[in-house]
């Protein structure tokens, strides 16, 4: 039902011949494996850049998380009634958390941002900001 749902809410902003978001580009292929086939991928420029980052992606961001949330709902009521036993649920929460690791290791190696960063700011300050803040190291509990 989510899958459908998101691949409507794709098409229609970002396959349909009026969509006001250009393409964005291909994603790089070692990145490719974090990205959902649905993602919204986009790059703004010119003088309509803030105009349709106001109007246009803002309906996007709407409409995603619209969907988002109902799909959250589900999932809480799912986990009240569900009958998993805690040896597969640990499994789950592993291969999650393990995602969310192997996501960060590669933004923080592989940051766009990194070469402006350091011209403006510094070699030091550059790699605080990208380790500590933007795609820290993270822990997890085994709870």
């Amino acid at each position: 039902m989510h899958q459908e749902a998101l691949s409507k809410l794709h098409s229609q902003y970002c396959l349909c011949e009026n969509t006001t978001l250009p393409w964005g580009g291909d994603i790089p292929p070692a990145a490719q494996r974090f990205f959902s086939p649905y993602a919204v991928w986009t790059r703004l420029s010119g003088d309509d850049g803030l105009n349709v980052l106001k109007n246009d992606v803002w309906d996007v961001f709407v409409d995603y998380l619209d969907l988002y949330i109902d799909l959250m709902k589900e999932v809480v009521v799912q986990q009240q009634n569900d009958d998993d036993d805690d040896e597969i649920k640990q499994q789950q929460n592993t291969a999650i958390q393990n995602g969310h690791t192997d996501y960060l290791n590669y933004r923080r190696a592989n940051d766009p941002a990194r070469p402006m960063l350091r011209s403006l700011y510094g070699e030091e300050w550059t790699e605080r900001l990208i380790e500590g803040v933007l795609f820290p190291m993270l822990s997890f509990s085994n709870e």
